[in-house]
């Protein structure tokens, strides 16, 4: 018997955990009352994160039909009914391989240890739940608005004066909240990446060195076995990030001249001893099996004729390197840029299409807005818009040419998002502080 999703207990329950987490967040902001973007923004975080997550539920029992949310949900209430009976534990839950509960118990809606994680963190919310899907898609979003938050602030202390545009990329923008908010892979990576982002600049500042290195460990724990690519994205620009820091601590400019050279060499020569090991750890993104998925999700997508109107074709890709790096320009337009209006044959597909816009707008006013110099000064010595757009390229490089559906685009794309709009957003702050020596005391963002 198929388990309900959306009951008339949830009326009940709804409504009153979400006065509860309120009433904990607003606990939050009191204690933090010299904190001034916990004042302004955490409230109006939750109420987004949370419509986004009551929003998507919705979706996925009035809409769609199905999703990776429900089927976690219904493996979390499978799981609970075993430990209940009595025929696993829970140290079998929480230390063994997903393989053992696949070949004992023919489970199969986690699919791989990414999806069993999730299913971890979903089942011991479910007890604070009440076995409510909603209810521990509430849990899920709150618990993930921490690290989304701690992303949100380091963001801020590069440009001060714009928290405002800051947290309208990172807190309020509306396919993040749908697709980030509730049981899936994407609501634990984006807080984790939060964290991870977070604690990396901490020790690159000499702040709470300590507590950042055991954040680290425990947010790449849950990045690496969820989605390894994301840092894999990320590990690149952020070696550039920490070498253009160091140059420019460098006083000597011969030195300077000498230092960066050597350093690229240093980082190219690790990354080739170590290459078979990190393409490993991407696992269905690594070099060998990129070709062999695109294949194979063009055929699985061709099948599903539902959502034949939200596939989309980047061709053949040549198995080597070389012949993924020719297409990722095409992945990373699809990425970051598609479906183009004329391509929505869905209304859900209007809201990821007017946002892609938006972003494709955004960028190019910027470009014109500084000018070619500047712009590409900017990327080149600034380290953060270094990092931000370097990591924006690589990862929806990948993510393009590996997610042939817009519906899958939707929810991959959301750990770059406000990565992209803070690279262009710095270019656009920093050109401003140059043109206009001194800002004026209403211009606050």
């Amino acid at each position: 018997m198929e388990p309900v999703l959306i009951g008339v207990i949830d009326f009940i329950l709804v409504p009153l955990y979400f006065v509860l987490l309120l009433a904990i967040v607003i606990g939050i902001k009191k204690r933090n009352r010299q904190n001034k973007l916990i004042q302004q923004y955490l409230v109006k975080g939750f109420l987004c994160k949370m419509f986004g997550c009551l929003l998507y539920g919705l979706l996925i029992l009035f809409y769609w039909g199905f999703g990776d949310t429900a089927t976690y949900f219904k493996e979390i209430l499978v799981i609970k009914q075993l430990l209940n009976s009595g025929s696993i534990s829970v140290v079998d839950v929480f230390f063994k391989d997903y393989s053992f509960f696949r070949e004992q118990f023919e489970l199969r809606g986690a699919v791989n240890e990414s999806g069993f994680l999730v299913v971890k963190i979903g089942l011991i919310l479910s007890y604070l739940g009440f076995n409510s899907f909603l209810v521990c898609s509430m849990l899920m979003g709150t618990l993930a608005l921490a690290g989304i938050f701690k992303l949100f602030e380091t963001f801020v202390s590069f440009a001060p004066r714009w928290h405002f545009f800051i947290a309208c990329i990172v807190l309020f923008f509306p396919s993040i909240n749908i697709y980030g908010s509730g049981i899936l892979k994407d609501t634990l990576c984006y807080s984790a990446l939060g964290w991870f982002f977070y604690s990396c600049i901490n020790i690159s500042r000499k702040q709470q060195v300590v507590a950042s290195y055991a954040i680290i460990l425990v947010s790449l724990y849950f990045i690496v076995v969820i989605k390894a690519y994301i840092i894999a994205g990320f590990a690149i620009p952020f070696i550039f990030f920490l070498i253009i820091g160091l140059v420019k601590k460098i006083e000597i400019k011969l030195f300077r001249l000498i230092a960066m050279p050597v350093l690229l060499l240093l980082v190219a020569s690790i990354f080739y001893l170590g290459f078979d090991k990190i393409n490993n750890a991407l696992g269905e993104f690594a070099v060998e099996k990129i070709t062999d998925n695109v294949s194979t999700l063009q055929n699985n997508y061709a099948e599903l004729t539902e959502n034949a109107d939200s596939n989309f074709d980047i061709g053949e890709i040549e198995p080597s390197v070389l012949g993924i790096i020719k297409k990722m320009p095409v992945g990373m337009v699809a990425t970051l840029y598609r479906p183009f209006l004329w391509e929505v044959r869905k209304p859900i597909m209007l809201l990821s299409a007017l946002e892609s816009l938006f972003m494709l707008l955004f960028a190019l006013y910027v470009f014109k807005k500084t000018g070619p110099g500047y712009f590409f000064g900017r990327i080149i010595s600034d380290p953060i818009v270094f990092l931000c757009l370097g990591y924006s390229i690589i990862f929806s490089g990948l993510v393009g040419i590996s997610a042939l559906n817009f519906g899958t685009l939707a929810r991959y794309r959301i750990p770059v998002i406000p990565f992209y709009f803070m690279g262009f957003l710095l270019i656009l702050y920093q050109w401003k502080l140059t043109a206009q020596k001194k800002w004026p005391e209403n211009e606050e963002g």
